[in-house]
């Protein structure tokens, strides 16, 4: 029977009679690929210091009692304060920023870890905002198991919607005694709201899964067009947005991170 996970040093435990030379051995390895996390600060907030929201990935083993975790995610997990790092900065290839004019806001969709980039443009909102900058309310959606468990910088959140940077909609998938809510769902829901900010010009940034989550939301925004504008506008809505650079995502599979 082929059971998930299973490695090769699996194997050769499984099959001590097997003697596989090293050289052999590394030469059957994969290369590692590179780990990519979104930044999860603003330069604005402090220029000395640059943080990533890492969420932990825990596999199951070929075995029960085995336990995997996620290489990179494992490795930063288990480094000591002020440890060094060897990483990377890579420009990312679309504007994934906020909007260079305060005036005009944002809609941000987030599933947990995918929260990181949107916590940095927050941010940078609130600088703007302390130097007296008008900044244009914004809308967060951001989904999460449960809001008891799970509200990765709850205390940052609440502090940006009092200062009127935000309004931060919560859709929980696991919650007791809650329906079970996605990210599309909330959107949908919040149809009059979410078509308020993009006839003020609004752009959509979303950040999390690419085969689950990415193609969801592109059609719970296509349904909001269409309920208010018909189905004419809805045609071509995505392409549009975009050409203009107002529909960006931050999404990746099932690669680990």
């Amino acid at each position: 029977m082929v059971r998930p996970r299973r490695s090769l040093i699996d194997l050769l435990e499984t099959h001590p009679a097997c003697h596989l030379p090293f050289d052999v051995f590394l030469g059957r390895l994969p290369a590692l690929r590179p780990r990519y996390y979104s930044i999860s600060s603003s330069p604005l907030a402090r220029a000395d210091t640059c943080t990533v929201t890492v969420g932990v990935r825990t596999y199951r083993g070929a075995r029960p009692e085995d336990r995997a975790v996620g290489v990179c995610s494992g490795y930063l997990e288990e480094r000591e304060a002020q440890s060094t790092i060897y990483a990377f900065v890579r420009r990312p290839s679309l504007p994934f920023h906020p909007p260079a004019c305060p005036r005009e806001p944002m809609i941000m969709v987030a599933a947990g870890t995918g929260l990181a980039p949107f916590r940095g443009f927050l941010q940078e909102q609130a600088q703007r905002q302390d130097a007296g900058m008008p900044i244009a309310p914004s809308i967060l959606f951001f989904g999460l198991r449960d809001p008891a468990r799970d509200l990765i910088y709850g205390d940052e959140l609440r502090g940006f919607e009092e200062r009127g940077l935000v309004r931060v909609v919560l859709a929980p998938s696991q919650s007791p005694g809650t329906e079970r809510t996605y990210v599309q769902d909330a959107i949908v829901r919040e149809s009059d709201t979410v078509q308020e900010a993009l006839s003020a010009g609004a752009r959509i940034y979303v950040c999390g899964d690419a085969q689950r989550m990415a193609p969801a939301v592109r059609a719970a925004f296509e349904e909001v067009v269409r309920r208010h504008e018909g189905d004419a506008a809805a045609d071509g809505w995505l392409d549009r947005m975009r050409e203009e650079d107002r529909y960006l995502e931050d999404i990746w599979g099932n690669a680990g991170r």
